[in-house]
């Protein structure tokens, strides 16, 4: 509910939609939908995994931008306006992402560089604390205050580019 009732707070006028991956009570979860207004709510009989999840709910968008938000997850104040207008300052972008923080206010690893083969293997070492070593790739160092290009964002919330998602096929699905 906290999910729901961020984004009709934060983001009125958007497109809701709710895929429901064959949770334990999907009548719990409609019930939820019909009370903040949801647009679509698309119940699976199976668990897609996230990656088909967030496929069927980007072809049902219809609007410019299509956000993802995890269900844990909830939007702030002024977050959506500054994902949006982050998108139209650069065309060249296709997918953006914001700080994330913790219920307790701890800002998040939500960014990273892609891995390396060397970083692949130090994570595969037994008893190794790899941890410093992973500082490059985490992107420890980084001013979470300010917009930067990254290679990918934690999928918690991301902001993308309807048409590009579509066009791209959504989501790689490794199964």
């Amino acid at each position: 509910a906290t999910c729901l009732n961020s984004l009709r707070w934060f983001c009125p006028g958007s497109e809701l939609i709710v895929v429901d991956n064959a949770s334990r009570d999907q009548t719990a979860v409609a019930g939820l939908c019909r009370r903040f207004d949801v647009d679509r709510f698309l119940p699976q009989a199976s668990n897609l995994g996230v990656a088909r999840g967030r496929n069927l709910g980007g072809a049902n968008a219809t609007r410019e931008y299509t956000c993802f938000l995890d269900v844990d997850a909830e939007v702030t104040q002024d977050a959506a306006q500054i994902l949006v207008g982050a998108l139209r300052r650069n065309s060249q972008v296709g997918l953006c992402g914001p700080q994330l923080r913790s219920f307790g206010g701890v800002t998040q690893m939500s960014c990273r560089r892609f891995p390396t083969v060397h970083t692949k293997l130090l994570r595969l070492a037994p008893g190794f604390d790899w941890s410093g070593a992973l500082a490059k790739e985490e992107m420890r160092s980084l001013d979470r205050t300010r917009p930067a290009y990254v290679d990918w964002v934690i999928g918690a919330c991301q902001l993308c580019r309807s048409d590009l998602f579509r066009e791209l096929g959504g989501y790689h699905c490794f199964s």
